[in-house]
C-alpha cells in the first residue's frame, strides 16, 4: 500500500452522507482513521457512523446558508480546521426542456451547484495553505456528457465542473482542485429524483437498472484513496467501465473538431512581422 500523502489527522468535511456516495465515503474515512466531518439534512441518518470517536455528525442543508454556517463553525470548533472538502450533496431531476417545471428547476441548482459554491466559500478560509488540501465536487458523467431525461441535471453538473475548474486555476489557492464524474452506480439518488408528469419516470428507471451498475463502495474507496495518496489530482475522475467509454468518445469528438477549429483562418497564428520578412529575404536570389 502507498504511503498516505495527507497527515493522518487530516480532516474531512463531506456533504451529503446519508447515502449513496456520501455514505460509502464517509465510512471509509472513518474506517482509515481520518478525521470526519459527517452532514447530512437529517443527523439521524448518518447513526452509521456511531461506533467511530474521529467522527462529528451535524446537520446541513446545502440550500440554507445558516446551516452551512453553523456546520462549518462546529467542524472548526471541533477539529481547528478543514483539509479536505467533498462537496457531494445533490439531487436528481428526470426531465426535459419541454417539459420542465420552474420551482424544480431551480430547487436542482439551489442543490447542486449554488449549494456547492456557498459551501466552498465558507470553508475556504478554514483550508490550510498548502497543496496537501483539496477541494473535491462530485459531479456526474452527465456534467461531460448530456443524454435523454437529464439535461438540466447535466447542466447543473456541467457547472459543478466549472466550479472546479475556476478553483483549479485560481493562482493564490494552494489546494488541489478535482471533480468526480461517475457512471450509473446503484444509489438512491434516481430513485428519489425530482418528479415531473411529463416524462414517465418508471420507463427510464427500469431502463437504467437493468443496466450494469457500479460498486459505490469501490469507487468511494478509489476517490478517498486517490485524495489521500496522490500529489497530483486529475480534473475529471471518470469512474465506472462503461463511463470511461463514453468520456473516451466525447475525446475522439473533441479532437476531431480540433482538427476542423485549426483551418479556420481566425485561429490561425499571426507571423510575426520581422519573422516576415526574413523569410522574405532568404527567398530572394542575388
Amino acid at each position: 500500500m502507498r504511503k498516505n500523502f495527507i497527515s493522518n489527522d487530516a480532516v474531512f468535511f463531506i456533504t451529503g452522507c446519508s447515502s449513496g456516495f456520501g455514505r460509502a465515503m464517509a465510512e471509509y474515512v472513518a474506517k482509515s482513521g481520518f478525521n470526519l466531518v459527517a452532514t447530512a439534512r437529517n443527523v439521524d441518518s448518518l447513526s452509521f457512523l456511531a461506533p467511530y470517536k474521529n467522527v462529528l455528525c451535524v446537520e446541513l442543508d446545502v440550500t440554507k446558508i445558516d446551516t452551512i454556517k453553523s456546520a462549518v463553525a462546529a467542524a472548526v470548533a471541533r477539529f481547528g480546521k478543514i483539509d479536505i472538502l467533498i462537496n457531494n450533496a445533490g439531487i436528481n431531476y428526470i426531465t426535459d426542456i419541454e417539459n420542465m417545471e420552474q420551482d424544480k428547476m431551480r430547487a436542482l441548482f439551489e442543490t447542486n451547484i449554488i449549494g456547492q459554491i456557498n459551501t466552498t466559500r465558507e470553508i475556504l478560509p478554514y483550508i490550510p495553505d498548502n497543496k496537501k488540501s483539496a477541494v473535491v465536487n462530485v459531479s456526474s458523467m452527465s456534467g461531460l456528457e448530456t443524454g435523454y431525461g437529464t439535461i438540466l441535471y447535466g447542466i447543473s453538473k456541467h457547472a459543478v465542473n466549472g466550479l472546479t475548474q475556476g478553483l483549479r486555476n485560481t493562482s493564490h489557492c494552494k489546494f488541489r482542485a478535482m471533480s468526480v464524474n461517475p457512471g450509473k452506480y446503484a444509489t438512491d439518488i434516481r430513485k428519489n429524483s425530482l418528479e415531473n408528469p411529463g416524462l414517465d419516470k418508471e420507463e427510464i428507471l427500469k431502463s437504467y437498472h437493468s443496466q450494469y451498475l457500479g460498486d459505490v463502495e469501490i469507487a468511494a474507496q478509489d476517490i478517498i484513496n486517490a485524495i489521500a495518496r496522490d500529489k497530483e489530482l486529475p480534473l475529471y475522475m471518470v469512474l465506472g467501465h462503461k463511463a470511461m467509454k463514453r468520456y473516451k468518445k466525447l475525446i475522439r469528438e473533441m479532437r476531431g473538431d480540433l482538427k476542423y477549429l485549426q483551418k479556420l483562418p481566425t485561429n490561425r497564428e499571426k507571423e510575426n512581422p520581422i519573422r516576415r520578412l526574413l523569410r522574405h529575404i532568404r527567398k530572394r536570389k542575388f
